[in-house]
C-alpha cells in the first residue's frame, strides 16, 4: 500500500537534510605514526584486524587548515564531501596545508599543542586551524560546514563558499520567476500533467502507466480499492473531480480505514491556485511553461517547479533557508531528460537514472539505475508485453540477470487490466510470491 501513496507524500512533503557535528576531546589511545599527507586515507586496521589510532606530526610553517571527519565503529554515517572540495577550491596549496582526518588520531603539532580524536567509539566533526607560529594558538569550531568562511577569517581574506553564493543565485532568480503570474496555454499543460499524477499516483512509481489512456472528461469521482490475502476491498484512496475533470479532494486511507491524507485543490479561472494538504497551503503560480509549487517553513521556503519535456513531467525543487549562512543545508533535486533517460540529482549527484525505449510488439522498456554517491544501489530492467486488447504483462529482471542478453530472465510481476474505456481498472501486482491487487472505479456523470 505504501507504493500507492508515495507520490501523494512526494508532491507534498518537505525535502530537508539535517547534519548533526560535534567535537570531543578524549584521552590519548596508542597510536600509530603517521605523516600529515596520509591523513586522508581510508580507515586504518592493524594486520590482525585490530583498531589502530594515527599519530599526525603537524610542521611549522605554511598555515594549516584541518577537516575533521571521523565516524566512530558501529556508527552509521553518510561522509559528505563537499567541504574538502570546497576548500581545495578556495585555497591556494601552495599557501596552505589543507588536511581532512578520517581516521581515529592523535595529532602533534609544532609547538607542542595537540589535538585529540580518537576513541573508535566517538564520532568527530569539526574545523581546526593552526596559523603555523610557534607562539600563535589553534583555533576551533565545531561542525563541518561553512569551512571556508571559518579558515577564511583566519587567514583575513575575504571567500564564501560556492553553496552560499548559489542560495544568492537561487534567490534572485527564483524572485524574477515568480515576481508576475503569467499565464499561457503551456502553463495549462503543465498544470494537466501534474494533476493527472494526482489522478493515479501509482504512475509517478511504475512509469509505464503512462502509456494508457486516461479519459477525465466528465470524471466525478475515481476510488481505488486494495486487497490481498487478508485484506478484501479496503478503500485505499478517493479522489473527487469538479466538472472540468480537476481533482479538487483527494483522500487517502490506513488500512484501519482512517483518513491518512485530505488534500484540497482550490483553482482561479481554471487554474491551480493552491493545494491545502491539511497541514499548509501551498501556493501556485506560473510563467508560461513552469508551474511553481511553493511553501513557507519554518526557516526558510520550499519552491518546486515543473515543466514540460517531450510530454514528461519534470521538477526541479529547492529547499532554501533565509539565512544565507545556513545555506550548507540547502537542497536542490532535479529531474532532467537526457537522451530517453530521465536523470534525477540531489545536489548535483546522481541520484537515478531511468532509460526508456519502445521496440516493435514491446510498448514499453525501461533500464532502471539508483545510486548511492558514486555506488550502484541497484539496477534493473522493466518491460511490458501486450498480450491482448485488454491485457498487458510488466516483466522485472535485476541487473545480474541480464548480463546475457540471449537469455530471458525476465520474472512476471505485474498484470494491467484495461477497461472499454483503455483506462487501467485493476493492476496485480506479483513480487515476492504474493498477489497484491488495486482496483480502480472510475464513476463518470450522466
Amino acid at each position: 500500500m505504501r507504493l500507492i501513496f508515495f507520490t501523494i507524500l512526494s508532491l507534498l512533503l518537505t525535502f530537508s537534510v539535517s547534519a548533526q557535528n560535534r567535537l570531543v576531546k578524549k584521552v590519548k589511545s596508542v597510536p600509530k605514526e603517521t605523516s600529515a599527507n596520509e591523513a586522508a586515507a581510508e580507515p586504518a586496521n592493524s594486520e590482525n584486524g585490530e583498531l589502530t589510532v594515527d599519530t599526525i606530526h603537524i610542521p611549522k610553517g605554511k598555515p594549516t587548515l584541518l577537516l575533521v571527519q571521523v565516524t566512530g565503529i558501529n556508527t552509521a554515517a553518510y561522509k559528505d564531501t563537499r567541504e574538502i572540495q570546497e576548500l581545495n577550491t578556495n585555497f591556494d596549496k601552495s599557501k596552505t596545508d589543507i588536511i581532512y582526518i578520517k581516521r581515529h588520531s592523535f595529532i602533534i603539532f609544532e609547538n607542542n599543542q595537540t589535538l585529540d580524536v580518537s576513541k573508535h567509539e566517538d564520532s568527530y566533526a569539526s574545523k581546526v586551524f593552526w596559523s603555523g607560529k610557534q607562539k600563535e594558538q589553534l583555533q576551533t569550531e565545531e561542525g563541518l560546514e561553512n569551512s571556508t568562511e571559518f579558515f577564511a577569517k583566519q587567514l583575513k581574506v575575504k571567500k564564501e563558499s560556492s553553496y552560499i553564493i548559489d542560495a544568492k543565485k537561487h534567490k534572485k532568480e527564483l524572485a524574477a520567476l515568480t515576481k508576475k503570474n503569467i499565464i499561457t496555454d503551456k502553463s495549462k499543460e503543465v498544470m494537466n500533467a501534474l494533476l493527472k499524477l494526482y489522478a493515479l499516483s501509482i504512475k509517478a512509481e511504475l512509469r509505464e502507466l503512462s502509456m494508457f489512456n486516461e479519459d477525465l472528461k466528465k470524471l466525478k469521482e475515481i476510488k481505488v480499492y486494495y486487497s490481498e490475502k487478508k485484506i478484501k476491498k479496503l478503500l485505499t484512496l478517493h479522489i473527487i473531480f469538479n466538472e472540468e475533470g480537476q481533482p479538487v479532494n483527494l483522500k487517502s486511507y490506513k488500512s484501519s480505514g482512517k483518513t491518512e491524507a485530505d488534500v484540497n485543490f482550490i483553482y482561479e479561472n481554471g487554474m491551480l491556485s493552491k493545494i491545502n494538504d491539511g497541514r499548509q497551503i501551498h501556493s501556485v503560480s506560473y510563467n508560461n511553461d513552469k508551474m511553481i509549487v511553493s511553501k513557507k517553513l519554518d526557516d526558510g521556503e520550499e519552491i518546486k517547479i515543473y515543466t514540460l519535456e517531450n510530454n514528461i513531467l519534470l521538477e526541479k525543487g529547492y529547499s532554501l533557508t533565509n539565512d544565507d549562512n545556513l545555506a550548507y543545508h540547502n537542497t536542490v533535486i532535479e529531474e532532467k531528460l537526457e537522451n530517453d533517460c530521465i536523470i534525477k540529482t540531489y545536489n548535483g549527484q546522481i541520484l537515478k537514472k531511468e532509460c526508456i525505449a519502445k521496440k516493435p510488439n514491446q510498448p514499453f522498456l525501461m533500464d532502471y539505475i539508483s545510486y548511492q554517491g558514486e555506488d550502484i544501489l541497484e539496477k534493473y530492467k522493466v518491460k511490458v508485453i501486450k498480450k491482448n486488447e485488454t491485457v498487458y504483462e510488466r516483466y522485472k529482471a535485476d541487473y545480474e540477470e541480464t548480463e546475457n542478453e540471449s537469455k530471458d530472465n525476465f520474472k512476471l510481476t505485474a498484470t494491467y487490466q484495461l477497461d472499454n474505456k483503455k483506462q487501467i481498472s485493476v493492476i496485480k501486482l506479483l513480487e515476492n510470491n504474493s498477489e497484491k491487487t488495486l482496483k480502480i472505479d472510475y464513476i463518470y456523470s450522466k
